[in-house]
């Protein structure tokens, strides 16, 4: 079973994360999967792999700066290929 993200709004679109402050705090893996588009269970293993810094709040309560996601998302890209 695939584990994709449910609609943020109620008009069951997904949010765009350029439309957000980018240094929006995001409360929880289900709020950052839905507001990058991504599967619940992408982000888990993006945190667990420690390839997206991540602030833990509580015993289990976990928070992410969207900026700092982002930057650390763009610096994973990788550029051009084989010719």
């Amino acid at each position: 079973m695939v584990n994709m993200p449910k609609a943020c709004s109620t008009t069951g679109e997904l949010s765009n994360p350029e439309s957000k402050s980018k240094s929006a705090l995001i409360y929880g893996d289900a709020a950052l999967a839905c507001e990058l588009g991504a599967g619940l269970s992408t982000i888990r293993t993006w945190r667990a792999k420690k390839l997206i810094p991540y602030i833990k709040t509580g015993h289990k309560s976990i928070c992410y700066n969207l900026a700092k996601v982002l930057a650390a998302l763009e610096s994973l890209t990788v550029q051009g290929g084989r010719k």
